[in-house]
């Protein structure tokens, strides 16, 4: 900006929507399979300051935003009305396992997970100050984060099947005879942290050969 002030910027970003796991049924139907929204924006700015020659200040301040949400493609498409499954969220096609080595139908866990939005606001600022023998630097920031976060591994049910009652995993699963059932989600984990921290230090030049170094962190 002028002879005594510099200003730097930066601005990264990825947009991040991908798919994941293996194609194995046809859609929508699949195995370990999933729509993966995962953006994320960062800039910061940072400015330096020669205020006078022996006093420097540099401030600095950090933005990010960040979105982690992976779901199943079954999502909402009355899959789970159509067979007749019930027990589970309606909105998810539900996972059935079987014993004998035989492919699992639907995803085992991970059927959506909202995490977002995820922040991080940073600010810190850093001070050198030269006098004499002394080479003084001091400094403060702050740091501002937040996650909402609402897992639902296996909200739609995931059921398993094997030979015990008939002999066959695959006949087991025409007779409704479940071996296990399970239904997981969680309520909303709603995460904040505030941090501040602050310094100060001292190189202190003794000797031509002998600097002491003293400083403090909080």
């Amino acid at each position: 900006l002028t002879d005594k002030h510099r200003l730097f910027g930066r601005y990264v970003h990825s947009m991040g929507k991908r798919t994941e796991g293996a194609d194995i049924w046809p859609q929508p139907v699949h195995n370990d399979y999933w729509f993966v929204d995962g953006h994320y924006f960062n800039w910061s700015v940072t400015g330096i300051s020669t205020l006078k020659p022996t006093l420097v200040a540099e401030y600095r301040f950090t933005w990010n935003k960040r979105k982690y949400h992976p779901v199943i493609p079954a999502k909402g498409l009355g899959l789970t009305q159509q067979i007749g499954f019930k027990g589970g969220h309606p909105d998810y096609f539900p996972g059935f396992g079987f014993s004998g080595g035989i492919q699992r139908i639907g995803r085992d866990g991970g059927q959506e997970r909202r995490q977002f939005p995820i922040r991080d606001n940073h600010f810190a600022t850093n001070w050198t100050w030269v006098t004499g023998a002394h080479t003084v630097k001091w400094g403060w920031e702050m740091r501002a984060s937040r996650n909402d976060d609402v897992n639902l591994p296996t909200a739609g049910g995931s059921t398993s099947f094997n030979n015990n009652a008939t002999g066959d995993p695959i006949a087991a699963l025409l007779y409704g005879w479940v071996a296990s059932a399970s239904r997981q989600q969680t309520l909303l984990i709603r995460s904040r942290m505030n941090s501040m921290g602050s310094y100060l230090q001292d190189d202190w030049k003794l000797t031509p050969k002998l600097t002491l170094n003293l400083g403090l962190r909080y």
